[in-house]
């Protein structure tokens, strides 16, 4: 393969002499290589213009023997008849149906959002009775009386409602999953969860045939952890069987699954309908 090589954020220079020697690994990122260092243990980034290239050499690239991969945007997207319908659960539950669609809807996504945004900040996860908590009291005119039973209720009443609306599987997802395990790759789910808990999730996974083929599910609202603090990555490499050369986390979002980098392993950043894209980096 000839190429041209410039190190990010540096002039033009040749590429480092014994290359398959000081790194291990590396990552094709549209016009982007991701090298992992065996010197430092770091992450060099640089920028290459592929000439010409050989199936043989795209195939000796990377020798990933487990893949991390997020369930929301990555694997699964919502069902559009979930929300409503969840909004009126909550209405009910905990409103006594006292506000309108339109308010209970605007408090459920200000709730979500401003949970989002504190989960990203600190990388802790509080826990969905918590958060539910937060949401019923957000409109200090409505009576809360019995707040702990109705949160129960709801609890019962929207894992149902998952269960009936579940997720919808994306593009390609079925199919990789397969391959990637026909391959002797071993796969795991590391995701953040926010009003769909992580139990209501191995639900839709065991609905879909899929759930025996990830070896261990690690869900933010059951770890109080959430991406992106390293904590919660760490768990991908716990395993003795894993080290991070060997480890690609995937997902949806930069600020959280990229921040897989931290402790060295691989981050994958793909969109709606790319999921196959997997397959040339094993």
């Amino acid at each position: 393969m000839t190429s041209k090589y410039r190190k990010q954020g540096e002039g033009a220079s040749e590429p480092p002499l014994s290359l398959n020697h000081q790194y291990e690994h590396f990552i094709v990122d549209g016009l982007q290589l991701r090298f992992h260092s065996r010197r430092n243990n770091s992450l060099e980034v640089l920028n290459m213009e592929v000439q010409e290239s050989s199936k043989e050499d795209e195939q000796k690239q990377l020798s990933m023997r487990h893949i991390s991969l997020d369930f929301w945007g990555t694997m699964f997207k919502p069902n559009p008849l979930y929300k409503p319908l969840r909004n009126q659960l909550v209405r009910s539950l905990l409103f006594d149906n006292k506000l309108s669609e339109e308010e209970v809807a605007g408090l459920v996504k200000s709730t979500k959002d401003n949970m989002e945004r504190a989960m990203i900040c600190t990388g802790t996860q509080p826990n969905w009775y918590y958060m539910m908590a937060y949401l019923a009291t957000s409109r200090p005119d409505i009576n809360v009386q019995n707040i702990g039973e109705r949160i129960k209720a709801l609890r019962q009443e929207n894992s149902n409602l998952v269960y009936k609306c579940s997720p919808i599987i994306m593009q390609d997802v079925r199919g990789t999953l397969k391959q990637l395990v026909e391959s002797g790759i071993t796969l795991n789910i590391l995701s953040n969860t926010t009003f769909i808990p992580g139990d209501d999730l191995d639900r839709v996974l065991r609905k879909e045939g899929l759930l025996n083929m990830f070896e261990f599910r690690v869900y933010s609202d059951q770890l109080l952890v959430c991406k992106p603090s390293t904590a919660a990555f760490s768990k991908i490499i716990s395993t003795p069987e894993y080290s991070v050369g060997d480890v690609m986390h995937v997902g949806d979002d930069p600020r959280t699954d990229g921040a897989s980098e931290k402790l060295g392993i691989f981050p994958l950043i793909i969109r709606e309908g790319e999921f196959s894209n997997i397959l040339k980096y094993i």
